[in-house]
This record gives structure tokens, C-alpha cells and sequence, in this order.
């Protein structure tokens, strides 16, 4: 229950000192949400020092599925990136061989302490527009190929983000990353898949 023998003036007071808490996010808009238990609509913000990713699909707490913040694939983009990075064996590689060998090279260049993980999501209509959408026999749906970061699986897996140094690497190989609904169920999404995904900068390339 609300402290009512607070006064307005006091009660105003401490939600402002919670917002100052909070002051390493920018957007006052965001830092108000937060501190109102609510979404904020502006970005989706994370711990001092990660980077701060678009905001959550309005939907994202009705929708069947978690939703995943990642980068959308396609082959191509994928020779493309190779080949920036020098890497002419690309024509040995199926898309999930190429993102693996594309994500492994990131990691290393950035020490990001966590792994890019492969995953599919729902497209969207950017994805489809873009023909990066593609029917998955398993999930008997179109699909979309990603190199995912994080998850609205947890808040582990929420705040499992880059530096925004980092961050600016991932796009500037990647381009733009953004929210996509995983196939599965919040039921049957296998979280722990995250876990078991190693960095590179854990062994030596």
C-alpha cells in the first residue's frame, strides 16, 4: 500500500531522487517510465555502460512469443561482410555456417564478453520487404535468420547487451538491429540456449 502519511511535496521529492538514480539514461521520458513501473516508449535502456536498444514492441507482453533484439540475415549480406573482413571462404558456408564465422569474427574484434547467437524470429514487414523472410520447414512458417544479443526471456538475457562502443561495431558490419518474435511460444522458448552459446573472446582464434 502507498505511504499516505507522505506529503505530496515529499512524495514528489522521492520520485524524483529515483529518477536521478537512473540518471545515466538520457531520455527523461524513459527514466520517468521506469521509475512509474512503466514501459518506456522512447528506447529500451539498460544497466550503466550497455547500449541502449529501440523500444519494446507495444505488444510485447500479450504477444505468444518472447521477442529477441538481433540483426536480420541473408546470405549475401553475409558474403558482403566476409569479405570486408577479408574472408574469401564463403562459398563453402550454408547462412548458418556464414553467420557463425561472420558473429565469431565480431566478438573477437569488439571482446564482447558474451556470443552472438543464431536464432530465427517472426518477420516483420521490413524483413519481408527486404526478402530476408524464408519458409522453416521446422517451424512451419516464414522465418527470419538472426544474429541475436538479447531476450525478453529474463532480465538476464534483457540486459545481456554490448558497451554502446560494441554496439556501434555490430552495426557498422551489420547494420541496423531491432525486435523480432521468436516462432516459439514463451512456453516452449529455450532460454538456456543463450547459455550455451561461447564467446570468442574466451579462446584463442
Amino acid at each position: 500500500m502507498p505511504d499516505t502519511s507522505m506529503s505530496a511535496r515529499e512524495r514528489k521529492t522521492k520520485e524524483r531522487i529515483r529518477v536521478l538514480e537512473i540518471d545515466h539514461i538520457e531520455c527523461e521520458t524513459c527514466r520517468t517510465s521506469i521509475v512509474e513501473r512503466k514501459i518506456p516508449p522512447c528506447h529500451s535502456p539498460s544497466l550503466p555502460g550497455l547500449a541502449i536498444w529501440k523500444p519494446l514492441p507495444a505488444d510485447h507482453q500479450s504477444a505468444r512469443g518472447h521477442f529477441v533484439y538481433g540483426f536480420p540475415l541473408r546470405m549475401d549480406k553475409l558474403e558482403r561482410v566476409s569479405a570486408r573482413m577479408g574472408d574469401t571462404r564463403s562459398l563453402r558456408f550454408d547462412l548458418v555456417q556464414q553467420a557463425v564465422l561472420v558473429s565469431t569474427r565480431l566478438e573477437a574484434m569488439t571482446q564482447w564478453k558474451h556470443a552472438l547467437y543464431f536464432e530465427y524470429g517472426k518477420p516483420d514487414a521490413q524483413s519481408e520487404e527486404e526478402g530476408m523472410a524464408e519458409y522453416n520447414d521446422f517451424y512451419k512458417m516464414r522465418v527470419v535468420p538472426l544474429l541475436a544479443m538479447g531476450c525478453t526471456a529474463s532480465k538476464k538475457l534483457y540486459h545481456r547487451r554490448p558497451t554502446p562502443e560494441q554496439m556501434e561495431v555490430f552495426e557498422d558490419y551489420l547494420g541496423e538491429a531491432r525486435w523480432f518474435e521468436t516462432p516459439e511460444t514463451k512456453g516452449k522458448y529455450p532460454r538456456r540456449s543463450f547459455k550455451g552459446v561461447i564467446p570468442a573472446c574466451s579462446y584463442a582464434l
